[in-house]
């Protein structure tokens, strides 16, 4: 009888103790979780790199830098990027010797390109300076450019001729917006007059980022839309998905085609004709 009620005792206090370890879950625990980010797999398959974002109630406190991690688990995972605002967009180099990255750094008025040598160390270094930003890096298939994107203004093919329309905007002394296509909000945003333009830029030092969509012809109308490209497997082509008719989705389904266009320019020619999504 005494060892049962010593054994009832234990258990009790030990019901006690792991009840007060317990807590409720909060907003606060939820939303201040570190959020791990998708992994991607070096060219290898001997290393992964992820992001981890650490929230803030501030989102100006809010940081996200990349891990590398052996795929074999020999190894803890290894911090490789210390930046206040925050690395997102990561791609690994066809030889796994870089690694492309998207980061709004000290110096940038917008968010650029950096590439990281992962074998030979070092700090990051940038690689784009276009004054509309860049995004979504690819790096080609032979490794001697990148695939990225940047919303620019409409006609203006140049970063010069962006950065001068920018400077004229930000001179006007009215915030009006002036509609007359549709859509005008992409939920809680409103839609401008840029559009998400497709850029190749050598890797190497001193490069220029060319827009690939400088000779094509449809990007001049109103209702263009880009969404997403890739390289072709030669790296002398590049695929896109694009819809000419943006201004429809008011009253029917919008349809994208798939295109190609050449790295050295061209207007860019029709893949499908379907009405599907791509």
């Amino acid at each position: 009888m005494k060892k049962l009620l010593v054994l009832f005792v234990c258990c009790l206090c030990f019901s006690l103790a792991w009840s007060q370890q317990k807590q409720p879950i909060t907003h606060e625990s939820m939303w201040l979780m570190k959020r791990v980010g998708a992994p991607v797999l070096s060219p290898d398959g001997r290393w992964t790199v992820f992001g981890v974002t650490e929230a803030a109630y501030d989102e100006k406190e809010q940081s996200s830098d990349l891990y590398i991690v052996p795929t074999d688990a020999s190894m803890p995972p290894r911090k490789i990027t210390a930046g206040k605002g925050g690395e997102t967009e990561y791609a690994w180099s066809p030889d796994g010797k870089y690694i492309a990255f998207v980061a709004k750094r000290d110096g940038d008025e917008v968010a650029q390109l950096y590439t990281l040598n992962i074998q030979d160390g070092g700090e990051a270094q940038r690689f784009t300076t276009l004054s509309t930003g860049a995004g979504s890096p690819q790096w080609s298939p032979d490794g001697k450019m990148m695939l990225f994107t940047s919303r620019v203004y409409p006609l203006c093919y140049s970063d010069s001729v962006n950065k001068k329309t920018e400077e004229e905007k930000k001179k006007l002394k009215y915030k009006a917006r002036v509609y007359n296509a549709f859509p005008i909000r992409n939920w809680d945003k409103w839609i401008d007059e840029k559009q998400l333009h497709a850029f190749v830029q050598p890797f190497q030092p001193g490069s220029v980022a060319k827009d690939i969509f400088a000779s094509v012809a449809m990007t001049k109308t109103e209702g263009f839309e880009f969404s997403q490209a890739t390289w072709t497997a030669d790296s002398r082509e590049i695929v896109f998905a694009a819809s000419p008719d943006r201004n429809t989705a008011a009253y029917q389904e919008l349809t994208s085609y798939l295109y190609r266009v050449a790295v050295q320019g061209g207007d860019a020619v029709q893949l499908t004709s379907d009405k599907y999504d791509y």
